[in-house]
Order: structure tokens, then sequence, then C-alpha cells
């Protein structure tokens, strides 16, 4: 059955480990005969199925919450020039990373540091090179995916709609940018982080753009 947790309600704050947790019946019904008369929040899970983590519930009402069933998002990677396939596709995984972003309502945000190794399974799905199970429902997820001589490439936002999924993404090699920062007389400026941003940066969401920060270690002109 499923878990519902709740985490709060109306006057106090919400993850506020209550010490309760409701198990529902073989009909999927769960009552809580002494909660407060107030709407609740709670966390509502079971395995197979994305974790709503704040579903809100009603008092004196009947209650209806949708879970969505769990789904693969594959990935399947290709080099700029040709397909990446067998052992080219190993070589080129190796050194990926793939960082996750979250879209909630008109809310993107990304995650700090890229997905663990433990998170992306190798695929043996047909065309699948790494697969993706999320755990938590959201509108939908989007990805970064970079790596050494490989530009940047962010995905189309894929719904969590309890579909499988597969995103073929084509791997640019990325190309040289470089500068020399001076200052108001004309000297080099040294030890000054640059920050890279998209073209367009002015347009995007602060948090959905390509930043990258160089290190003055990193920094050529």
């Amino acid at each position: 059955g499923a878990t519902l947790r709740p985490i709060g309600w109306t006057g106090l704050d919400a993850n506020v480990d209550l010490g309760v947790s409701l198990l529902t019946g073989p009909d999927g019904h769960v009552e809580w005969d002494d909660a407060p008369n107030a709407a609740i929040h709670a966390e509502a899970s079971a395995p197979g199925f994305l974790t709503l983590s704040s579903t809100l519930l009603k008092p004196l009402s009947d209650n209806d919450i949708t879970l969505t069933p769990q789904a693969p998002i594959h990935f399947h990677l290709q080099e700029a020039a040709k397909e990446t396939t067998g052992e080219s596709a190993a070589a080129a995984l190796k050194n990926i990373t793939i960082t996750r972003g979250v879209i909630d309502g008109k809310t993107t945000t990304w995650d700090d540091q890229p997905l663990p190794a433990a998170a992306l399974a190798p695929d043996k799905s047909a065309g699948g090179d790494l697969a993706y199970a999320e755990s938590h429902a959201h509108d939908a997820l989007l990805f970064r995916i970079a790596g050494p001589d490989v530009a940047p490439t962010q995905t189309a936002p894929v719904p969590l709609d309890g579909k499988e999924h597969t995103l073929t993404v084509k791997l640019q090699h990325g190309t040289r940018i470089s500068g020399t920062l001076v200052d108001t007389v004309g000297h080099p400026a040294a030890s000054i982080p640059v920050r890279l941003l998209p073209s367009d940066w002015q347009k995007s969401q602060p948090a959905a753009d390509f930043s990258q920060l160089l290190s003055p270690d990193a920094q050529q002109h």
C-alpha cells in the first residue's frame, strides 16, 4: 500500500517529523481520526511511484491523491560526426557529466552537482546508453550534459507523466574561447575569475544558463 506522512499544517512549518505514518488499505483509503482541524501538508509515497513531497489535504473532505508511476528516462548519446555505438559509446560516456534541472510551475532549479554515477544505470534497452529514474514528482526535468572537449548541451524538458522517454543528444566538440582581461590602463589583471554565459543570457533564467567559472589556472589568452 501507499504511505501518507503528515509533515505540517496551517500555522505549523512544513517538513516537520510529526511521528505519524499512515498506511492505505487494500482499497487505497486511509483515515487519520485525530488530525488537527486545519489543512494538512502530507508526503505520499508507494513503491514504483513518484513520491509527492507535499500534497494539501483539507479537513472534513474526501481528498483524492494521484501518484504517478516511475518510468525511466533513456539517454542516447551521439558524437558530432557519427553515432556513438559499442566501445566508442563507452569511451564517450566515461567522462560525461549529467546535471539535473527540476521544473515546477514557472521555476527551474538546477542541482549544485552532476548526478552521481550510481544514479545513472547502463541502459540495456534498444538505442539507450544510460538510464535515469526520478524518485519524486515534478512537472518536468531537463538535463545539462558536458564533458572534456564537449560543448555543454541542454535537453528539452521531459514531463514526468509516468511514460518512458528517450533523449537523443548529439555531442558537439567544444571550441576555444580566450581573451585577456586588462585594467583601465591596459595592464593584465591576474587572478580574476571569469564567468561564461550564453550570448542571450539577459533573456534566460539565472538558473538555466550554461554558467562556468574559469579558475585563473584554467584561463588562457
